[in-house]
């Protein structure tokens, strides 16, 4: 089948095509100066290492009884908010710990490694 039965689709994708090869060749340029995605800050690190701990320490020796039970305790709810792992994005003054989008997720992530139902 032909583009041209379209009308000026072809013109639109060879438009959107040279757009694209401007924008790809622009971030290529640029990615030096940027840090890479997965390459985080000491904080960040600091902070996937404090959540593993409390997740194998606090988490882990409940998940069986927490699964059995289709129960999650009261008292880790109240852990993880003391901690600042729930509410991680929201501003301090509503509870939460004002915390990057990445943090929230490296939260997530080491949190539900251990027990997926406790990261959400």
């Amino acid at each position: 089948m032909s583009l041209l039965r379209f009308g000026n689709l072809g013109g639109l994708v060879a438009r959107h095509a040279t757009r694209l090869g401007r924008v790809a060749q622009r971030a290529a340029s640029t990615s030096s100066t940027r840090p890479a995605v997965t390459t985080f800050s000491e904080d960040e690190e600091m902070l996937r290492e404090a959540v593993a701990a409390f997740a194998s320490q606090q988490v882990q020796p409940l998940v069986a009884t927490m699964d059995e039970e289709s129960h999650m305790p009261k008292e880790l709810i109240d852990d993880l908010f003391a901690n600042g792992l729930l509410g991680v994005e929201m501003p301090e003054e509503w509870g939460g710990t004002n915390a990057s989008f990445t943090s929230a997720i490296l939260t997530i992530e080491e949190l539900a490694k251990v027990d997926a139902s406790v990261s959400v």
